[in-house]
């Protein structure tokens, strides 16, 4: 009988635990959700912080983008040299042997080529018109 008496003894401890657990995890329920609760009240208050500061952190983004975007637009105006027209018909003036179609596409090609103008501008006048027809397009 002693361990009947044991057996019984464990299974109403059994039961007592069973049953604490239950209620203990009715507790702990009450207890999440009411930390729930504080934390939304908490975060609430704490979330509309960073929310401006993340609407301010775009502001600020599209200004400074802003920004960043007009000097790049005012150092290309600025550094795009546009060549002379009238200083490029004066250099092809002293290539001899080019023909009035010849001369024609050349002033376009050189006015949107500073560089291949630059080279033209330098050439020996015997070398001017081999190097416009070879490279020219």
């Amino acid at each position: 009988m002693s361990n009947k008496e044991v057996h019984g003894e464990a299974d109403e401890e059994t039961d007592t635990t069973g049953s604490d657990r239950s209620s203990g995890s009715h507790d702990m329920e009450e207890a999440l959700s009411t930390d729930a609760q504080k934390r939304k009240g908490q975060s609430t208050s704490s979330v509309e912080l960073p929310h401006i500061k993340k609407v301010e952190s775009k502001n600020e983004l599209a200004f400074v983008v802003k920004e960043m975007s007009d000097s790049l637009q005012e150092f290309l105006r600025s550094s795009v040299k546009r060549l002379d027209v009238k200083e490029v018909i004066d250099e092809l003036k002293g290539v001899p042997d080019l023909d009035r179609k010849q001369r024609l596409k050349a002033i376009n090609w050189l006015i949107e080529n500073e560089t291949q103008f630059s080279v033209v501008k330098n050439l020996p006048i015997d070398e001017k018109k081999d190097y416009i027809l070879m490279f020219m397009p």
